[in-house]
C-alpha cells in the first residue's frame, strides 16, 4: 500500500540561537523520531526584520524580508 510521506519540523529557540530540524518518512511517528536527532550543523544570524506566514495562494510558509536601500525580499520554498 503507498503511502504519502509525513513531514515533521521543528523549531527550538535557544539562548539567542534558532535550532531547526526537518524529517521526512512514510510514517509519522518514525519522523518525530528521527527529529529528535538534531545535529546543530550551521548557525545564521540575521540583522533585518523578517515576517514568516502561510502564503493563501500556495499554502507553503514563506518569508518576507527587508533588504538594504528599503527594498523587500521574498524567500519561497522549492517545490
Amino acid at each position: 500500500m503507498w503511502r504519502e510521506n509525513r513531514k515533521v519540523e521543528v523549531t527550538i529557540p535557544v539562548k539567542g540561537t534558532i535550532i531547526r530540524s526537518e524529517q521526512v518518512s512514510t510514517a509519522m511517528y518514525v519522523s518525530i523520531d528521527l527529529v529528535e536527532e538534531i545535529k546543530i550543523v550551521r548557525t545564521k544570524r540575521f540583522d533585518f526584520d523578517f515576517y514568516v506566514f502561510i502564503n493563501a495562494e500556495t499554502d507553503q510558509v514563506n518569508v518576507v524580508y527587508k533588504r538594504k536601500g528599503d527594498t523587500y525580499g521574498l524567500i519561497e520554498p522549492e517545490i
